[in-house]
């Protein structure tokens, strides 16, 4: 009988969460986000809002600056999965 394999979790954006509202300060750096993925596969992620890259970790959460407007987030591990 083979080996079992063990499944990685299934890769998630925990933070922001779906559906948030951010509501941004006029102060100057005051529009920090911090993007936080759990499960996938490997240690590195690469974040992107409306398809552009905004981001890539190799462990840990990004901090992102965004401007003004409606964004699309997510989040592609090292095997390719994506949420």
């Amino acid at each position: 009988m083979p080996p079992v394999q063990a499944t990685a979790p299934t890769l998630a954006i925990v933070s922001p969460r779906n559906g948030s509202d951010i509501l941004l300060s006029t102060d100057r750096g005051g529009n920090a986000v911090t993007l936080a993925g759990a499960g996938g596969t490997g240690e590195k992620r690469w974040w992107f809002a409306n398809g552009s890259l905004v981001g890539e970790t190799g462990g840990g959460d990004v901090v992102w600056r965004p401007l003004a407007g409606a964004y699309q987030l997510r989040v592609v591990d090292e095997a390719g999965h994506a949420a």
